[in-house]
């Protein structure tokens, strides 16, 4: 089932990130395989599943992505790979750490923050070395063909269909299945009619809050823990994908403006998740936490 819950995350995050069908498909076998290494590393050499076994896993999905990109040329191998690589994304390891050191905890805030860069920076450089393999090897130039967007409809299905998968992912019980997807939706949906009348980083913060706020008030009437169904609506918000395409710009185009906005602009959105956050957990603090 947790394989299933990467595909499908990997099917479905294009879709938000203005992908193709054919970056849906890709990235959905790449979750598969991305999944696949996860699980190998851990089983079989757990002392590198957090460095080696996170750069393998963006490596060969580039690989594949990459090699379909030289016959395609519609193909987006930052959003495909991306998306195939989305669970391990430190966007919520990030957003804890800010979090923390905003509460003057400040060894485990900064820990949370070395370990999602670090994260980062394994899947980024994964991802760059396999493409850059498969580039080297071939003789021409993929063409540059443009793809049209997927439907934004589509995100009807889409939508729900990722909370689910986040849940598989998580591991999340499944007499929690129902709040935690929920809440997960809902952090969407808030995010996205938000835009309409604010801008991003306070859509990004209403998002944040009010899902902090539906968590704590399943928390205190279930006597569970918050973060059960909080940690799938935090990873939602996705602000790791902003520093992976950040980074990837930096590395793969040597635009290092663009790229250092893009990567500065995780830590943002990483803030203003933080303090949406907080501003929940002070409307209806919940009694457990953890």
């Amino acid at each position: 089932m947790e394989l299933f819950g990467w595909m499908v995350v990997g099917t479905g995050l294009p879709t938000v990130l203005g992908g193709s069908w054919w970056d849906s498909l890709l990235s959905t076998i790449g979750g598969a395989i991305a999944f696949g290494v996860s699980e190998l590393t851990g089983r079989f050499a757990p002392q590198y599943s957090n460095s080696w076994g996170l750069g393998l896993s963006s490596f060969l999905p580039a690989i594949l992505i990459t090699g379909v990109r030289l016959v395609r040329g519609d193909i987006n191998v930052v959003i495909s790979v991306l998306s195939s690589v989305a669970i391990p994304l430190p966007g919520y390891t990030v957003s804890l750490g800010l979090a923390e050191l905003a509460a003057n905890r400040i060894l485990r805030g900064a820990g949370h923050m070395i370990s999602g860069l670090v994260t980062l920076l394994w899947l980024v450089l994964g991802g760059y070395l396999g493409e850059s393999l498969v580039m080297a090897i071939s003789e021409k130039d993929p063409p540059q063909d443009m793809s049209a967007a997927v439907d934004q409809l589509w995100l009807i299905l889409f939508i729900p269909l990722i909370a689910v998968s986040l849940n598989i992912a998580f591991q999340i019980a499944y007499s929690d299945f129902l709040p935690a997807m929920t809440v997960s939706v809902l952090s969407y949906v808030v995010s996205f009619a938000a835009k309409y009348i604010a801008n991003s980083n306070a859509s990004t913060f209403l998002s944040a809050m009010i899902c902090t706020i539906a968590a704590n008030i399943w928390c205190m009437v279930s006597d569970r823990a918050q973060s059960i169904v909080l940690t799938p609506a935090i990873v939602f918000l996705v602000s790791g994908s902003i520093g992976f395409r950040g980074i990837a710009e930096i590395i793969a185009s040597g635009d290092a403006q663009v790229g250092m906005e893009q990567f500065t602009q995780m830590f943002v959105v990483a803030a203003v998740i933080s303090v949406g956050v907080l501003a929940g957990n002070t409307l209806a603090f919940p009694e457990t936490t953890l």
